[in-house]
């Protein structure tokens, strides 16, 4: 699901002080320690309670925190804490109290991979200690009548299920070259507004690339009806999607692709 971030006065969110705490209409309460990297609260979705991820410097690590209260700085709690190198740091990805659950990710740079925020992801609810690894590179999560949908992005594309009734399940995986030795990975993915499509592109190491060609392909969210919209030796970067059609960028010439 989207992240929903708060949006203060035209979407300007406040510096913050010296004492970390950070001003934000009613949320003064908030306090996100050395955090200049996710200071952002996430809001549950009737907007009654946020969350956000504090730093504290301790030693040679950084104490990383989510914390969740009321709107109005009651019922303080202290979600999950965990110590990470300076590198590396704590997102929330996903927010959802009347599932009891949320989503969080360790974040952090890995050159070998290319200038992309590197993801490991989590979830883990209210009540339990132990959080649930769910993969890397995850980019999307959304609120639906399954409950809490996930889209991951890597060598495997794959769509998750965090469902209400605390149980979790994958709902199917898509992998579209079964040969390791072809570097070759999932680049990107969107669904469709209506949730019932995914889009994404595939992409080959333009050395191994050979007769194969990066593809921007569609499928239904459980993973039938797989299509390939098109197919070019040129990077292909999808810039939106509607219910029916894509607008993706190949190399340098936009094209529009309906389905």
């Amino acid at each position: 699901m989207k992240k929903k971030i708060l949006l203060i006065s035209s979407v300007v969110i406040l510096m913050l002080v010296s004492a970390g705490c950070t001003k934000v209409d009613n949320y003064a309460f908030v306090n996100y320690g050395i955090n200049k990297v996710s200071n952002e609260l996430i809001k549950s979705n009737d907007g009654y309670s946020v969350a956000w991820v504090s730093q504290e410097q301790n030693g040679e690590k950084v104490t990383n925190r989510i914390w969740s209260a009321d709107k109005n700085g009651k019922n303080l709690k202290e979600l999950i804490s965990m110590e990470l190198n300076p590198e590396k740091t704590l997102r929330i990805m996903g927010y959802y109290p009347e599932s009891n659950i949320f989503i969080y990710a360790i974040e952090y740079n890995n050159p070998i991979f290319g200038p992309k925020i590197q993801r490991e992801t989590f979830y883990k609810f209210f009540n339990e200690e132990a959080a649930h690894n769910i993969g890397s590179n995850y980019l999307k999560f959304f609120k639906t009548d399954k409950g809490v949908l996930g889209l991951r992005v890597g060598d495997v594309l794959a769509y998750y299920q965090l469902s209400m009734n605390n149980s979790y399940a994958i709902d199917s995986k898509s992998s579209y070259s079964k040969d390791k030795k072809i570097i070759a990975l999932f680049t990107d993915a969107q669904t469709t507004p209506d949730l019932k499509k995914v889009i994404y592109t595939f992409e080959y190491d333009p050395a191994t690339q050979g007769y194969n060609q990066n593809k921007l392909m569609m499928a239904d969210f459980i993973g039938e009806n797989r299509k390939e919209l098109t197919a070019d030796s040129k990077n292909i970067e999808i810039l939106s999607v509607e219910n029916n059609k894509v607008r993706a960028k190949v190399g340098d010439e936009e094209k529009e692709f309906t389905f």
